[in-house]
């Protein structure tokens, strides 16, 4: 039996149909559309990589973080209620000002020094590229 159709192969063997029938199984047939056109290397390395993804939770895990996103899109948004320095160049501040910009950059610092600060810059224009009819500044993250 050769490599395609050989059921108990090992980890380092892979079953090109039993890699179709899950992902077909799973409606991501169209993953494998271009698997003939593929040499013989790429077409190994493509269906090792396939092999290795669990195709049966994807469906159940993207219904699951597009409930998530949408109820916290549903939150209530309220005001910010705390302190808000004024922050310029000139001398003007004050010494409450002064002590909470201090505070802030601290706290920012160490936020960033524990990997827990994110950040997205987005160019101007329009979104089309992220499948998005709007400006990029509007797109939804």
């Amino acid at each position: 039996m050769d490599e395609k159709h050989e059921e108990g192969a090992g980890d380092d063997e892979i079953c090109e149909d039993l890699i179709q029938a899950r992902y077909v199984a799973e409606c991501q047939g169209h993953v494998l559309k271009h698997l003939p056109s593929l040499e013989e290397a790429k077409k190994k390395e493509l269906l090792r990589q396939l092999k290795s993804i669990k195709v049966e939770t994807v469906a159940s895990t993207l219904f699951s973080a597009l409930q998530t996103s949408q109820s916290e899109t549903q939150a209530k948004v309220v005001p910010f209620s705390g302190h808000v320095a004024r922050v310029s160049s000139s001398d003007n501040k004050s010494d409450e000002d002064e002590a909470w910009m201090d505070s802030s950059r601290r706290m920012g610092l160490e936020a960033i020094a524990k990997g827990k600060v994110a950040a997205v810059v987005l160019s101007g224009g329009q979104g089309t590229r992220l499948g998005f009819d709007g400006p990029k500044g509007m797109y939804d993250i």
